[in-house]
């Protein structure tokens, strides 16, 4: 098995880009990993 420790979420102005924010937000407590939000 793998270790996640960074989760790299592209965020813009888009409805789109909150559902990715909330899907990384949740991969990130389940790994206990870090999200960095990448504005694009």
């Amino acid at each position: 098995m793998f270790t996640v420790r960074r989760i790299l979420v592209p965020i813009d102005d888009t409805p789109l880009a909150n559902r990715a924010l909330d899907a990384g937000l949740t991969l990130a407590e389940r790994f206990d990993a870090h999200l960095f939000p990448l504005h694009v």
